[in-house]
């Protein structure tokens, strides 16, 4: 009897764990019936880790080999984890390739797996964005490939010296463009163009690119009308000011001659002019142009009244050569005529940049070498002899996506001459902070592309004239600039600790 009931057991047992075709009958969801590799790091195995949706942890979807416990090539009778809809032995919803084909399947819809896959709330080392583990994500606390903040503290005992890196970023984020807009009849679809689309396709655009834009409007008469130059818009930051001043565009009635350079200086000086013109004798016409008057506005440089610290930038649109003085009348009755040279000197002083944009038209009044000059004289280049001027039919439907096109361009490629520069930092103990300097590389003027990161690599501060006389430490403050064509382009303040005295027998 004894011997009966023994064997009954065993036949039970064989019973319940060695029969069945389907290992998925006793280990529910886990279809290739063993554990992964996360499992083998400590992970749960995945008969417990019932929101896996893939059934065998991800392991083997990785490797592309078959589920052991399946044979390639059979359906899944267990899809796992609600998903109706897989056929093939993985989690592919409806994907018939077991998992030794399917190594580049990306369905994986789980939120909360604790698996190497590529969810977005799990604790494995994968892309997710709210992990601790070291990954690429942009809010965890390891030590990553997160942008942290540079440590931009020093300790620096008397008689020590020491080496700090540091990097500078030479990128342009504010600018004053200043759109000037050739009134000549041929210019009438142009006109319209801007009318249509600088709201959109110029000041949106922009801003898009550069953080702190703002604009301005200049027409562009005739001298004949006395209307050489006609500030329709100070530097504005609101577009519905600029769509506004645009719309006041129109065609000039009668004459020919448009004085570009009369224009380009005054939009830069923002001074009184009062030529009387003798455009053909004994004809004349006087120009004459109030100072600018910045009040209120939002700069106070030049005639456009230019913000501090923007990058002036003259975009100047236009069917015609420049005008010169040689090809008119004997003389100009009073006033003196605006040279070349003046109007460089003029731009070079609030370091304006300069587009030229030919409205094409008629090719023997191309403006090309004038636009040239203006732009290497005002070292407005993005390589040796290559400019950022360009030409656009008057009707193009992409006249003023173009425009905006090259000044992006401007602001991203334009070469720089830029230099580091220390700045003292007054402080309660009267020392002069610049004296903790030593040396700083590179410390001449580079020329570097606008956006160049590294620009200064190495600060040696030296501590050779301040001895703390107290327990406490006492801190100091530096500020390190790099700055290029009248901007400060970026700029970082590096606190200097000195130690105290050893007041309770281990230095403070």
């Amino acid at each position: 009897m004894k011997y009966r009931f023994l064997i009954l057991v065993l036949v039970l047992v064989f019973a319940v764990f060695g029969c069945g075709d389907d290992p998925d009958e006793f280990l529910q969801n886990d279809d290739d019936g063993i554990s992964e590799t996360g499992d083998e790091m400590g992970e749960l195995p995945d008969s417990v880790n019932a929101d896996d949706e893939s059934g065998n942890g991800g392991a083997d979807e990785e490797s592309g080999k078959p589920d052991s416990g399946e044979e390639e090539g059979k359906t899944d009778n267990d899809p796992g984890n609600g998903d109706t809809s897989d056929t093939g032995a993985d989690d592919d919803g409806g994907d018939t390739v077991p998992d030794g084909d399917d190594s580049a399947d990306t369905s994986d819809t789980d939120t909360n797996d604790t698996g190497s896959d590529t969810d977005t709330n799990d604790t494995a080392a994968d892309t997710d964005t709210n992990d601790t583990g070291a990954d690429t994500d942009t809010n965890d606390t390891d030590s990553d490939t997160d942008s942290s903040e540079e440590d931009l503290t020093i300790e620096l005992p008397y008689g020590s010296t020491v080496d700090k890196k540091i990097t500078l970023s030479t990128k342009i984020n504010k600018i004053d463009v200043l759109l000037m807009v050739d009134r000549s009849g041929l210019m009438s679809e142009a006109h319209t163009n801007l009318k249509a689309n600088v709201k959109t396709a110029i000041f949106d655009a922009i801003r898009e690119k550069i953080a702190d834009p703002a604009f301005g409007l200049v027409k562009l008469g005739v001298v004949e009308n006395g209307d050489a130059y006609e500030l329709a818009q100070y530097i504005t930051k609101d577009p519905n000011d600029l769509k506004n001043a645009v719309d006041t565009i129109s065609s000039a009635t009668n004459g020919s001659e448009t004085y570009h350079n009369l224009a380009l200086w005054e939009a830069a000086t923002g001074e009184a002019n009062t030529e009387t013109i003798v455009y053909a004798n004994p004809k004349s016409a006087k120009n004459a142009i109030a100072a600018a008057d910045c009040s209120g506005q939002e700069g106070s440089r030049g005639g456009a009244c230019f913000r501090e610290n923007a990058m002036p930038v003259f975009v100047m649109m236009t069917n015609e050569k420049f005008w010169e003085k040689s090809k008119l009348g004997s003389n100009w009755s009073t006033g003196s005529y605006k040279t070349n040279s003046i109007v460089n000197d003029s731009m070079n002083a609030i370091n304006a940049k300069f587009i030229g944009v030919y409205v094409e038209t008629n090719s023997s009044t191309n403006p090309a070498q004038d636009f040239e000059r203006i732009a290497k004289a005002t070292d407005s280049i993005k390589a040796a002899d290559s400019y950022f001027n360009t030409s656009v039919s008057a009707d193009s439907t992409d006249f003023s996506a173009k425009i905006a096109e090259q000044i992006n361009s401007l602001t991203e490629n334009i070469l720089l001459k830029v230099k580091a520069d220390i700045k003292h930092v007054d402080n309660e103990y009267g020392v002069d902070t610049t004296k903790f300097v030593k040396s700083f590389y590179p410390s001449n003027p580079q020329t570097v592309k606008a956006g160049t990161p590294q620009i200064l690599d190495t600060i040696t501060f030296e501590n050779k004239d301040y001895d703390n006389p107290d327990c406490e430490p006492h801190n100091f403050k530096v500020t390190v600039e790099v700055t290029g064509e009248g901007l400060v382009l970026d700029s970082r303040e590096i606190t200097i600790v000195v130690p105290g005295k050893d007041c309770d027998g281990g230095q403070q």
